[in-house]
Order: C-alpha cells, then structure tokens, then sequence
C-alpha cells in the first residue's frame, strides 16, 4: 500500500504550499509592494496629463504628488522608529528621489501654459521637497555631514528650480539662447557634482557615525546615483519640453524630436570621473581609479555625433560647432587634461592613457564630428606625445616608450611645411628618420625589448639597402648613380659596424645579405651594360659561367669556414663559442 505523502495529490499540495512559502519569504524580505505602488503613482501621473484639454489646473496633480510622498515619508518614519525596518527604509529613500525628479517633470506643463501659475508650482514644490527631505533626515535621526547635505540640496535645487530660466516671454523671440540655456543645464548638473570633492577627500570615517546601519559606500552613495540619473534625465525632458522646434511641423514635434544629443552627457561624465578617481586615491582601490579611466573614454565616446538624425539636432550642432567647436574636440582634450591629472597622482594604466589620448587629440579638430571628420596629424599633440614618452623612456630605461616617442616624433616632423623640399626628400626623410631612431634605440637601451628593436633595426637596414637597389637608374637620373651606391655601401657598412659594437647576430647576417645583394646587382648592372654591345656575342652564356663561378666561389668559402672566421672578429664571439660547448 502506498503511503500518503507519495500520492501525487500530496505532492502537488507539497509543491504549491512551497511556492508560496518562498513568494511569502520574498515579500516578507524585500518588500516590493512600496515600488509597485510608485509604479501605479508614475502610471497615474503620466495618464493624467494627455488628458487636460483647455485651461490646464495643475493643482489636483500637485496635491496628489504631495500627499503620497508625504505619506511615503511617514511611513518611513514610522517603520524605523517603531519597528527599527531599516532595509525598508532604504527603498524608501530611494523611492522618495526618484519622487523628487518625476515631481520635477511635472512643473514643465504649467510652466508653458500658465506662466504665473507655473512659478508658483515650481517653487512649492521644491519648498516641500526640501522640506521633506530635512524633516525625513531629522526624524530617522541620520547624521549626514554637510560636504554632503550641501551638494544633495545643490542638485535638487537644480533638479526643479532651473526650468525657471527656461520660460520666456512669447514676444521675445530669443530661441537660440533658449537651446543654449538646455545645453548648460549639463555642465551646470557637472559643476554641482563636482562639489562632492571636499567630502570625498574626507574619507570613509567621514560618514562612519552617521546613525543608520548603512556603511559606506552604500550610504550616501546609492542616494547620489539615483539623483544623478534623474538630473540626466531632467536634461532630456527640458529638451522636449522647452526646446524652440520652430523648424519642425506639428506630426514631426510629436515624434520627440530635440536637440538633444548623447554629447550633451559628456561634462557629467567627465565629472563623474573626476569623482571616482579621487575615491579610488583616497580608498587606494584599483577598481575605481581604473573605472574612472574608462569612464573618461566614454566621455569622449558619446561626443561622437555622426550625422544629424533630425532638424533640430542638426540646427544646434550646427550653432555648436560654429561658435564653440566640435563636442568631440572638448572631449579629447579634457580626457587628455583629465589622464595628465591622473598620471601626476601616480594612477596605475594613467600614462598609457595620456599617451593614447594625446594620440586621438593629433587627429580630432575643431571640426572633427565623427570618423568621416578625422583630420590629418596635428604636430602639437604628437610633439607632447614624444616628448613625454620619451622623458618616461630614458627615466625608467625602456625601449618601447622610446620606440613611441620615436614614432611620435617623426609623425609629427612629418606634418611641417615641406614646401620648399623636393619631392625625394620628403618621400625619403621621414622613413631614414624612423630607422636611424631605431638604430640609436638599440645602441642605448639594455631592456629585454630593445633586443627586439635591435633585430628590427637590422631588418630595416637591409631592406632600404634592397630598395634602394630596385629603384630604376631612368627614375633618379644617371648622374644619380654613385650617391645610391655610396647611400648602399653606407648601409652595409654600418650593419656591420652595428654586429660589432652590439654583438648581434642579426646584423651580421643581414650585413652579409647585404653584401651579396650589392654584388648581385652589380653583376646584373654589367650583363645589362655588355648586353647591348652588338661584338660581343654569346654574352648571356659567359654571364652564366660568371655567375656560376661566384656561388661554387661562395659554397667552397663556406666549408672552408669562412663564417666562423668572419663571427670571430666579433666581440664577444669567444665567449658566446664557449658558453655553446658547454650546453
């Protein structure tokens, strides 16, 4: 006989009575109903604002608005001082801001409908958010010292009061400095953060006593995030709102279009990493400087602004570019600014990001809006560029900074006014620059990849003195003969001169390579010469036996040793024969 609790009614009543347990044990722990209820609160206030028709009373929605966040705010007292339900209290907190900047939405209608009454409902609501926030703070008895209370109040004054120089009169037909003043509001949102500094350079001891069981970084920081989320989107919705679409008609106005672009970010970005940098110095944690590093290559990321996607977008972009310069170009160089600072606080990966930065700022103009924009190599940024990599490159002994620096400076040689220069000359001076850098690199640097250099340097030289060789005698002239074989001689006399001062083999290799190419087209320039002479026939069978005679010459030189001869006039060949007979 089966028992009881294997019938599979008791296990589907097993089942169910344990799903509710765990759905009881949810709400019971994380208590979502506060946020579903804010979730009907913003369904309801957006239904009820499409559906004013004629003269629009904003005073039902305020008084709704108020009541429920007065009542949220009460709740949370009232949870924390008889029952001590902090993690509650925490997503009420959290609700209430959010509340603050969907509050501040709501001030945009009146204010274009109702002048008069609009201020009015401006200032009361900020009056009871302010309110509200220092009464909840006074009740739950929270000790939040004023480096952050101050900028708290600074955003949220921001957050509802700055529509106010938004609004105009209609007579004054001024729209330009109205998308102006809806452009600002993110450099000011940027400003304001910026004034968290005092407090961050205080440490974590600052907040430490602060009456709550919340610990930092949570407390305050969770507060901040959800504010500045809300001032990002605070400068969006002013751009729907108050932006001049004079150029649009009314189907494409319905359809969101504004001036708004993701450039508009880039000052609270930058700000935003200006912050986490200096957490990150004063907690010495990696993770936040490095963020903060990434966060400024987002800032110049979203200056990015392609092609216009829309009228008004490209009518102030236009304006933007006309009397500021490229969003893109302040970008890069505040990121630059930006990584110079932090490589001067010793932040690990700063300098590799100044260095990256400097390069991206050689080829952003002014006017530079997206790849297509790119300009041509700047001297100024690649002259910074080389000068830094290469004081870093001789202040720790390494090649590769000094390799950058090398190619830094012939880039940025390479954008002077050659005018008055030939046109060989131009074609040939900056690639003998890059190897003579190459070549001085191995000579005064020991790290492991200045071994590398060294056979790049050996590799370079033979393959100008190749080129050189294939370069048509019609194409240069014939008086041009002897400079190219003096230029080729000089070549390979100084692979050779290198192997023995450096001791490297692959010097001497492509020394010899070097050699043996010189003579092939020296033998190849005579067959043609004696070619064209109509008495001498058979001529092509004698250059054959000649150039036989060379290579049966070469073979027997070889296995009569005349390698190893030749390495042993190298310093260092004794003990480098030595150290192979050990092994």
């Amino acid at each position: 006989m089966a028992s009881a609790d294997s019938s599979p009614s008791f296990r589907s009543l097993a089942s169910h009575s344990s799903g509710l347990r765990y759905a009881v044990r949810f709400l019971y722990t994380h208590n979502p109903l506060y946020l579903i209820s804010v979730l009907f609160v913003l369904h309801g206030t957006a239904r009820w604002l499409p559906d004013a028709s004629g003269p629009y009373n904003p005073w039902p929605l305020m008084g709704l608005s108020f009541a429920y966040i007065l009542l949220l705010a009460l709740t949370a007292l009232a949870i924390v001082r008889f029952g001590q339900v902090w993690q509650d209290a925490r997503s009420i907190l959290l609700i209430l801001v959010g509340l603050f900047v969907e509050l501040s939405l709501t001030f945009d209608d009146p204010l274009t409908k109702n002048l008069p009454a609009g201020k009015l409902v401006v200032l009361a609501g900020y009056g009871f958010a302010v309110l509200v926030s220092e009464a909840l703070r006074a009740g739950l008895r929270m000790r939040v010292p004023l480096g952050f209370r101050l900028p708290f109040h600074g955003m949220l004054a921001l957050l509802m009061l700055y529509p106010l120089l938004l609004v105009r009169d209609p007579s004054q037909g001024d729209t330009l400095a109205i998308s102006w003043r809806i452009y600002l509001f993110s450099p000011i949102t940027a400003v304001v953060l910026v004034t968290l500094l005092p407090a961050i350079r205080r440490g974590p001891d600052y907040v430490g006593a602060n009456g709550t069981p919340w610990a930092w970084p949570w407390f305050p920081w969770v507060v901040f995030g959800v504010m500045g989320a809300g001032l990002c989107l605070r400068g969006y919705v002013l751009s729907l709102s108050f932006d001049p679409v004079l150029s649009l008609s009314l189907s494409e106005a319905m359809q969101l279009q504004s001036a708004y672009g993701a450039y508009y970010l880039a000052p609270i970005l930058l700000s935003l990493a200006v912050l986490l940098l200096e957490m990150g110095l004063v907690s010495r944690e990696q993770r936040l400087e490095g963020l903060a590093l990434a966060t400024a290559a987002l800032c110049v990321l979203v200056s990015f602004t392609g092609r216009p996607q829309n009228a008004p977008y490209a009518a102030f972009l236009s304006v933007f570019l006309s009397q500021v310069g490229s969003p893109l170009f302040l970008s890069v160089v505040a990121a630059v600014t930006f990584y110079a600072y932090a490589f001067a606080r010793r932040v690990r990966l700063a300098e590799p990001a100044f260095g990256i930065a400097l390069g991206v700022a050689s080829i952003v103009g002014p006017h530079t809006i997206g790849l297509a924009t790119l300009t041509s190599p700047q001297a100024v940024p690649l002259w910074l560029l080389c000068g830094f990599a290469l004081w870093q490159g001789v202040r720790r002994g390494n090649s590769l900074r000094a390799l950058v620096a090398a190619a830094a400076g012939v880039a940025a040689l390479g954008t002077w006014p050659l005018a008055s220069v030939s046109l060989p000359w131009r074609v040939i001076l900056p690639p003998h620059l890059g190897i003579a850098s190459v070549l001085l690199i191995g000579v005064f640097f020991r790290d492991a990849f200045a071994r590398w250099v060294r056979h790049l340097g050996s590799l370079l030289l033979f393959l100008a003195c190749v080129s050189a060789l294939l370069v048509p005698v019609h194409a240069v002239g014939y008086t041009s003969g002897p400079i190219i074989a003096v230029y080729v001689a000089s070549l390979t006399t100084a692979s050779l001169v290198c192997a023995y001062l450096l001791e490297d083999m692959s010097y001497f290799w492509f020394g010899l390579m070097s050699v043996a190419a010189c003579a092939s087209e020296l033998f190849w320039q005579s067959y043609v010469q004696l070619r064209g002479l109509r008495e001498w026939r058979g001529i092509r069978s004698f250059a054959i036996a000649f150039g036989l005679l060379a290579l049966a010459a070469v073979l027997s030189a070889v296995k009569g040793g005349i390698v190893r001869k030749l390495v042993q006039f190298l310093p260092g060949a004794a003990r480098r024969a030595g150290t192979s007979r050990v092994a």
